[in-house]
């Protein structure tokens, strides 16, 4: 167990940011579940591991409230903890009675609020079912002062929680006890076991597998990462406590799906004050015959080819010039449409490194990892295949069993 000291006392009107994984790159944070396992997982011998799907919403504390006449709910951002209850009428009425009729007076749950792309349908399971708005597209939800959001004196889009489901990971408090000095293991248990989830349309804990081995881990990590909606995976000690106090703890880690593209420097800009930092500005090449699909403005010429303009890398220290290969690692592209043509940008943008001798990737190539959005993608990489001698102990079981 690596609960050393007993939190102080957590109330049901404890105001707290939710609690999220230290900083620090291939410390709290990695790109595969071998770096996981060798840098953080070792950290916890003979410990049992949560890995879950990591969601891509708005992180949010429910606190909900049935002693009374009228039920008491707050849905509260992670920032300011700002309530945002009267936007989900929905949601709040199905959890409401959900609750009532197991006789649950008081919960506190933390999760991800998502909405999907259902097609103006509200059927169960649309997590599994649809693709979820970019995370972007959710920021009216806890910006909005109206469910009707304006532009130019127009409705442009109408806020409606028919199709959002609330991704439940963590339970804080049950009733007339908190739970945030209960190992998670027991915590999940608890959030799992509490209502009939199945029937539930606007609520679902999100999966869960328990590992102790190193192989357990990594196939855990590879199936949370390529389910659908999934932009990685997040790793828990099962021993762990939340810590309400802190908001960032040891006791979590994340996996990211990022992506990675061999791109041409077309531009770049120093930042100001510095000697040899610079922003990149970056594209993929585009064949002669798709000319006529990209965006103009986004489309530049240099040395007899043409490319697409991707976008801009965060800072780097280095030397670069107009012309370089670089690799730029980001979570995912998004696709605009404006008057029959298309361009792409990128979102999280850090250069990995240059690149000497190496191609500049295509649009087709670009187009590809757009298609899957925050989800898994790793480059194909062509078979090889070598016919070995046969080994001359296969008969011998003790040396070749």
């Amino acid at each position: 167990m690596y609960i050393l000291e007993r939190l102080s006392k957590f109330r049901f009107t404890s105001k707290f940011t939710p609690q999220k994984p230290k900083t620090g790159r291939e410390k709290f944070e990695f790109l595969s579940g071998e770096d996981a396992w060798e840098k953080w997982c070792t950290l916890f011998p003979n410990e049992t591991f949560a890995v879950e799907p990591k969601v891509d919403g708005m992180r949010h504390i429910i606190k909900i409230d049935l002693r009374g006449d009228e039920p008491k709910v707050k849905i509260l951002t992670e920032d300011e903890q700002r309530d945002r209850a009267f936007l989900y009428p929905h949601c709040i009425k199905e959890i409401v009675k959900a609750l009532r009729r197991k006789k649950i007076d008081r919960v506190i749950l933390d999760g991800e609020m998502v909405e999907y792309q259902t097609e103006g349908k509200e059927v169960n399971n649309m997590q599994k079912l649809f693709p979820q708005l970019p995370r972007e597209d959710l920021i009216p939800w806890i910006t909005s002062k109206d469910k009707n959001i304006e532009k130019d004196g127009k409705v442009v889009r109408v806020l409606d929680d028919r199709f959002v489901v609330f991704n439940l990971y963590d339970i804080l408090w049950v009733g007339d006890e908190p739970l945030v000095d209960y190992p998670y293991s027991e915590r999940k248990e608890t959030l799992d076991s509490l209502l009939n989830w199945d029937k539930l349309i606007h609520w679902k804990p999100v999966p869960t597998k328990w590992c102790r081995t190193r192989r357990e881990v990594l196939d855990a990590v590879l199936w949370a990462r390529t389910l659908k909606n999934s932009e990685g995976a997040m790793l828990k000690v099962g021993s762990a406590p939340y810590e309400w106090k802190k908001g960032r703890t040891k006791y979590l880690c994340k996996i990211k799906n990022f992506k990675e593209l061999d791109v041409i420097v077309l531009d770049m800009h120093k930042v100001k004050g510095t000697k040899n930092t610079y922003n990149l500005i970056c594209g993929v090449e585009v064949p002669k015959d798709r000319l006529e699909e990209v965006n103009p403005k986004k489309l530049v010429e240099y040395n007899g080819k043409n490319y697409m303009v991707i976008g801009t890398t965060y800072n780097v220290k280095g030397d670069f010039k107009k012309g370089d290969v670089v690799t730029v690692r980001f979570i995912r592209l998004r696709r605009y449409s404006q008057d029959g043509t298309y361009h792409l940008t990128w979102m999280f943008p850090q250069f990995v490194s240059k690149k000497v001798g190496k191609d500049v990737d295509t649009l087709d190539f670009a187009l590809e990892i757009e298609k899957i959005g925050t989800g898994y993608f790793e480059k194909k990489r062509e078979e090889q295949s070598e016919e070995l001698p046969l080994c001359i102990y296969w008969m011998n079981p003790r040396i070749c069993p």
